[in-house]
């Protein structure tokens, strides 16, 4: 849907997943919601039925949108590639807790600006940061909020590589251009 229908398509979706998810937890849970229904649940080795229950997997697809889609996060065999789809009416969107290359990771986007900020680790190899397609400043910021370095900016087509330098509290800061 994000793909086809664009981000704010596929933002309405997710507030309707959200509010049948809802719906579901104050029931009682999926078994309890759904113990009327035709049929039977997905899950603990039971063919068909409506997938939402045990061991159904898909259920990771909901959250798994955020980074993946809206944040446009994509891991790479060295590092990662990143272009955010925001949804017109979200200001921003933060995702912490990512694991790459040896550091724990959050970054925060907004329509003008990414930050990438090394939570934990120092990494164990360089790390190849694809920026997005528009014309981006890439900087790598210190945990004071001095620049240590610009960082080169190839329009989303050669990464820039950041090495050790970039351990706990430090940030890859984009900022748009133009």
């Amino acid at each position: 849907r994000l793909k086809t229908r664009g981000p704010d398509d596929a933002a309405k979706r997710l507030s309707e997943i959200v509010s049948w998810y809802r719906e579901v937890q104050a029931a009682g849970g999926p078994r309890e919601y759904y113990k009327d229904a035709e049929g039977t649940l997905q899950g603990c080795g039971t063919p068909g039925g409506l997938g939402v229950d045990c061991e159904f997997f898909e259920s990771v697809m909901v959250p798994t949108v955020m980074l993946d889609g809206f944040l446009g996060f994509e891991p790479t065999p060295g590092g990662l590639r990143i272009e955010p789809r925001l949804p017109a009416a979200w200001r921003e969107l933060t995702v912490d807790r990512i694991h790459l290359g040896g550091r724990v990771v959050m970054v925060r986007a907004t329509t003008d600006t990414i930050e990438l900020t090394c939570m934990h680790g120092t990494g164990d190899a360089p790390l190849e940061i694809t920026l997005p397609s528009r014309p981006w400043r890439a900087e790598l910021v210190g945990a004071d909020g001095s620049v240590i370095r610009e960082l080169p900016d190839a329009g989303g087509k050669t990464p820039c590589v950041i090495g050790s330098e970039w351990s706990e509290g430090v940030m890859v800061r984009l900022t748009r251009q133009g």
